[in-house]
């Protein structure tokens, strides 16, 4: 469940084991990088006909990993955003909520009063309604064209 938060402390260093996995994966990033560009664009082509679906926009200038594919389900799609997270499920396809839960709902800070969500409308706006899409470089068009069609209502 991505709704659980533990609060724990962070060892962020890698181990033999995972450093010497990076490196191999360090000789073939350009590929990796080259085809989710190209799962991108199948996404950005074929989602841009979609009412009530919305693709963030690439920042200009810069080289893109392009990491995730996230869209906003906006008011004008028949679903919630988690109503769909929950149909793409259904069908076998993990899409995953970003920014969820938002830092300001941490019991941490949650009862800052700069946390409060009339304070933060933007990010709570987008925090409920952001979903990021399957992307990964093995993402083939046949499945890629399935999360498609189960985008369509």
């Amino acid at each position: 469940d991505e709704t659980h938060v533990e609060l724990t402390g962070l060892n962020a260093k890698l181990n033999e084991f995972q450093c010497a996995l990076g490196c191999v994966q360090l000789r073939h990033v350009d590929d990796y990088i080259y085809r989710r560009g190209q799962i991108d664009a199948r996404y950005r082509q074929l989602i841009a006909e979609i009412p009530g679906l919305r693709m963030l926009a690439p920042a200009s200038g810069g080289k893109r990993n392009h990491y995730s594919f996230p869209i906003l389900v906006e008011p004008g799609y028949p679903l919630s955003r988690d109503a769909l997270m929950h149909k793409l499920r259904a069908h076998g396809v993990v899409a995953r909520k970003y920014f969820s839960p938002l830092i300001s709902d941490l019991p941490m800070y949650r009862d800052r009063p700069s946390a409060a969500a009339h304070n933060l409308p933007v990010a709570q706006r987008i925090s409920s309604s952001i979903l990021c899409l399957p992307m990964f470089p093995d993402l083939s068009e046949q499945d890629q064209q399935r999360v498609i069609s189960l985008l369509h209502h």
